[in-house]
This record gives structure tokens, C-alpha cells and sequence, in this order.
């Protein structure tokens, strides 16, 4: 099909607890040392929540490494889903050398499942990790939902740790670690909940994975999150302050200006000069940084316009003229084989999307939901399409009653929405664009 594109998981929930089959024998915890170096704020905090006996009792991680006598401290915090949270509700001493985690659970149909724990200053490219991983043919990493989570690893979006792969009964789930989590002296995760973390040696978090879970992690080397754009990195969005989308102003040349210009000025300062003044020309070679070259490409063509959502854009009439004239040619040519133009809703219902579950299977983390309706909450969740297949079919199930009602030829121009979690690139990879189906 043809099309031009134009357009991630919320973690919430607490642990799921397996019965033990065998019996626990009865722990107590309490706030490690290392928290006494923490805010008087976040320590009055602490000080009035603590885990149970019965919650450690029906923790299998905590009863694990018990019985198997490896050293570790447990402590609560405030309910914590990402790691920007837990960095925040329980912050680490910052002289020392430990560390939280964050943990991402991928499933590729043809590869399988990831549980990928690094350092919360590092990031995850998916594309480099099948590399890294070396996995063959067509790789399509994405991020696993809720309810495979649970099947898989016992706890819910939110609680996960690397200790949870011991969850893993069916023995499907890789465990990557980030190499540089073995150069802590401690390495803190949720133990399957998020309103605790457990510390442990980088030597105990392996002998835990090998005697309790029978895992060899796959170590790997992770990069930090980009604090600027890179090469071959195209900005989702526009940097603040930047009106290169904007026409500007030519000033009139000075005689005086051209003579004050000093050629032992590098050019860096010609970008800026370029940036704040004319903005007529690119302000990035090609083989200088290709991600700044391609955006300003778009830009200043008229192309494409940032929008304030990032991964959404503004298609200009430039590049909407595009997509119109593929119209035209599609049209014509559809239309000697007998092909009808038809519109169907944008809107999916929770059940029917979940009637073509193994057909959505690898959409389902990047579908956007409608919960809300003004002030009030819809009695169901409704997604926005991903694709129409489920807003097709049972319109044609009661369309086509024998032979006589075939062959039915449709087509439809609509858009699509997909969320994608990371990386969106116009006119490449975005969350809503125009579609052909």
C-alpha cells in the first residue's frame, strides 16, 4: 500500500504473588544503612511505611535469597513505576558508587522475550540491540504488554527487576544486563513491587540469577540517554528557541559589518550567525551531522512544521501535495478494477481489538486509548485504529451473506495512530500518519 507518514506504556500495579511450595520461614526488614545519608523529608517519609512480615513472608524473590543465604537489604518507598520516580522517592547517596535500575520487557514474534535491565542514565535502542543480541532476519523488538508480563514474569508493569526472570517457569525469557551495573558496589531493584527496592552486590545478583533462576545474563554495553541530538538521530521535536520554520526578515547588508567579520572565526559561530540573522541556508553539512542536515531539510523547504506533541507533524502544502498526487495516480488506477473508495471509523472497542489479538499481537504496546470523555471517565476504554482490520471484518461478515455478494472491492484513505515509544523521525517513523488500505 501506499502512504506518507505523518504522525509510548503507562506502569502501574503491584506485585503478583505466587504460592511458595514450601514453607517461608518468617523475616523482618528494615531501612538499609545507606539511607540515612537521605533528605530529612524522604526520611520521615520511610519512617512511617514498612513491609509486613506476611508481605515478606509472600515475597518469593525475598524467600529465595533467604534460603539461600545470600547477603541483601530490603527497604520501602513511596509506590514508584518508572525509574525517574524511584531516582526521586528514593534517592541513593550520591558519593556513592550504587545504582537503581531500569527494567524494559520486549517480545519479538520470530525471537522471543527480553527482559533488558540497565542503568536509568542509559537508553535502549532496539534497532542496535537485535544487533548487539545477533539476532537474524527481521527484527521487531517492541515493548510486551501488561498481561504477558504477568504470565511470564509474576509481577505487574512497574514492579519489575531483574530477579523476576526466577518467575520465569517456561524458560523463554533472555535476561540482558547492562555491563555497567557489574561495576557498582550495589545494585538496588524491585523484588516483583514497586513500594520496595532490594540492594545487592553485583557477585550476589549473579549468584541469585544462577542458583534461583538457572540464568546466564547476556551482559551488554549500553549508551547514555542523548542529551543533544546526534548524528543520524533526527529530533522529534524542535529545540526551544529555534524560528527556522519561520520566515525570516533579510537585513540589509553593512559595509561596516562585512569589515568587523573576523575569517579566524570558526564555523561555529557562522551557524549562529546563520541561525539568528538570515536562516536562508542549511546551518548543517550532510557529512557534518546527516539527523540536524535532514530536519533542517524539511524545515526550511516548508515540508514539514514541529508540532508541540512530540512525533507529531504538520504536513505542509508542499508535502501534502505528495500525498495528493499519489491520491490521483492510486485512484485511477484502483478504480479500472473495480475498486470503491469507503470510510470506516477511526475507533476501535476494547472487544473487538481483542478478537484479533494475535493481529494486533505486535501493535498492542503502541495503541493510544480514549479513557476520558470531558469529566468523566467511558465506561470502556476505546482505541484509536492502529490499523482497520478489526473495524473491517465484521462489517464485511454481515455485508457478505453468500457468493453473490462477492467480490467486494474496497479501498480506504484514512490515518493511523501508533504510538511509538521512542526515536520518531518525520515523514519515517511517526505516531499518526496518512494510510492507504
Amino acid at each position: 500500500s501506499a502512504y506518507l507518514l505523518f504522525f509510548q506504556s503507562t506502569c502501574t500495579g503491584s506485585a503478583v504473588a505466587p504460592k511458595l511450595d514450601y514453607e517461608a520461614p518468617t523475616i523482618t526488614t528494615s531501612l538499609s544503612p545507606q539511607r540515612s545519608t537521605m533528605t530529612t523529608e524522604v526520611d520521615e517519609k520511610l519512617a512511617k511505611m514498612s513491609l509486613s512480615d506476611e508481605e515478606i513472608n509472600n515475597n518469593p524473590l525475598l524467600q529465595k535469597l533467604l534460603s539461600l543465604s545470600i547477603p541483601h537489604s530490603t527497604y520501602p518507598h513511596p509506590a514508584s513505576t518508572t525509574s525517574d520516580e524511584l531516582q526521586a522517592n528514593a534517592p541513593l547517596p550520591s558519593d556513592s558508587n550504587e545504582s537503581h535500575t531500569k527494567n524494559l520487557f520486549f517480545k519479538d514474534k520470530k525471537h522471543g522475550m527480553f527482559l533488558v535491565t540497565i542503568a536509568p542514565e542509559n537508553d535502549v535502542n532496539t534497532k542496535e540491540l537485535g544487533k548487539l543480541l545477533k539476532l537474524e532476519g527481521k527484527v521487531n523488538l517492541r515493548l510486551a504488554d501488561e498481561a504477558v508480563l504477568v504470565d511470564k514474569l509474576g509481577c505487574k508493569k512497574g514492579c519489575v527487576g531483574p530477579m523476576a526472570i526466577m518467575m520465569n517457569a517456561d524458560k523463554d525469557v533472555t535476561l540482558v544486563l547492562d555491563e555497567s551495573l557489574l561495576k557498582k558496589s550495589k545494585i538496588h531493584s524491585h523484588p516483583l513491587r514497586n513500594d520496595a527496592s532490594t540492594s545487592l552486590t553485583p557477585e550476589d545478583l549473579l549468584k541469585f540469577l544462577k542458583e534461583a533462576a538457572g540464568v546466564e545474563p547476556t551482559i551488554l554495553s549500553f549508551s547514555p540517554k542523548d542529551e543533544a541530538p546526534l548524528a543520524g538521530k533526527v529530533p522529534s521535536s524542535r529545540p526551544p528557541g529555534d524560528k527556522s520554520e519561520t520566515k525570516p526578515q533579510i537585513p540589509p547588508k553593512s559595509k561596516d559589518d562585512a569589515a568587523t567579520s573576523s575569517s579566524s572565526k570558526s564555523n561555529q559561530n557562522k551557524k549562529q550567525t546563520k541561525k539568528g540573522e538570515t536562516q536562508l541556508a542549511l546551518k548543517w553539512a550532510k557529512s557534518e551531522n546527516f539527523a540536524m542536515w535532514y530536519s533542517d531539510v524539511i524545515v526550511l523547504s516548508e515540508m514539514i512544521s514541529y508540532y508541540d506533541i512530540s512525533g507529531c507533524y504538520i504536513l505542509r502544502p508542499w508535502s501534502y501535495k505528495i500525498w495528493e498526487l499519489i491520491q490521483d495516480w492510486f485512484n485511477v488506477q484502483i478504480k479500472k478494477l473495480g475498486v470503491e473508495n469507503s470510510y470506516f471509523p477511526m475507533f476501535v472497542s476494547k472487544d473487538r481489538l481483542e478478537k484479533e489479538k494475535d493481529h494486533v499481537e505486535g501493535f498492542a504496546p503502541e495503541v493510544a486509548w480514549v479513557t476520558h470523555s470531558g469529566d468523566g471517565e467511558l465506561a470502556a476504554p476505546i482505541a484509536v485504529r492502529p490499523t482497520s482490520e478489526t473495524i473491517m471484518y465484521p462489517a464485511f461478515a454481515d455485508w457478505i451473506r453468500s457468493h453473490r455478494d462477492l467480490p467486494l472491492k474496497l479501498n480506504q484513505w484514512s490515518n493511523v495512530v501508533r504510538w511509538e515509544f521512542k526515536d520518531p523521525t518525520p515523514f519515517l517513523r511517526t505516531r499518526e500518519f496518512l494510510w492507504q488500505e
